[in-house]
């Protein structure tokens, strides 16, 4: 049973999402309650059955935690990844625009100076 908490609780330390689980061990916890009571009035044998129980269906509850701590962690890699392809790819399509614009201007810069009509002053000395 402690090995279903723990389960759940590294499962939550990676980001899943673990409130069923939550609700699923908070129920056993009840079960157990029960079987002591059941063990305290004399009734030996139903208090095993809801312990065999529970310790099966716990061990149900670490598989799951176990299966959602992996599937957080690899969600979790997978948004790291994309994140730095999209940035990487941002950064160098900001790049990209920029090289644009400067030869742009360039090109306008230089039609605008060479349609240019300079006149020629002379100095006086």
């Amino acid at each position: 049973m402690q090995d279903a908490f723990v389960a759940v609780l590294e499962a939550e330390q990676a980001g899943a999402n673990i409130t069923g689980l939550i609700d699923k061990l908070n129920s056993y916890v009840d079960h157990l309650a029960q079987a002591e009571i059941s063990f305290r009035t004399g009734d030996v044998s139903g208090a095993i059955d809801k312990v065999a129980d529970v310790l099966k269906s716990a061990s149900e509850v670490k598989t799951e935690a176990v299966n959602a701590r992996s599937r957080a962690l690899n969600s979790g890699e997978v948004a790291f990844r994309l994140s730095f392809v999209f940035s990487f790819a941002g950064a160098f399509f900001y790049v990209f625009l920029l090289y644009v614009f400067w030869k742009l201007y360039e090109a306008y810069y230089a039609r605008r100076l060479s349609s240019s009509k300079p006149k020629v002053r002379t100095i006086e000395a």
